[in-house]
């Protein structure tokens, strides 16, 4: 996970310890980062924001045509959901 605020080496230091390099630490197995909040030595609402940054940064360095696709693939689903529901 890249760091996107000096505020948060605490994820560095424990992301170099996951079992996978590319751990995305919200579902994989032998996620130390998991396994510091199951333990309580990270809070959720700071790993939470942590995770929120990284979304944010990435959304922010898509260029308009990957979130244009973005935004009509997630309209398809709503309709989708919507027509399902109806049903």
């Amino acid at each position: 996970m890249k760091l996107i605020d000096p505020g948060f080496e605490e994820f560095g230091l424990l992301a170099a310890d996951c079992r996978y390099a590319n751990c995305s630490h919200e579902h994989a197995p032998g996620c130390a980062v998991r396994a510091a909040i199951k333990k309580g030595e990270l809070s959720r609402g700071r790993c939470s924001g942590c995770f929120k940054l990284k979304k944010e940064s990435e959304r922010h360095g898509m260029s308009y045509l990957e979130k244009r696709r973005k935004e009509k693939a997630f309209g398809r689903y709503i309709k989708t959901v919507k027509k399902l529901i109806k049903d």
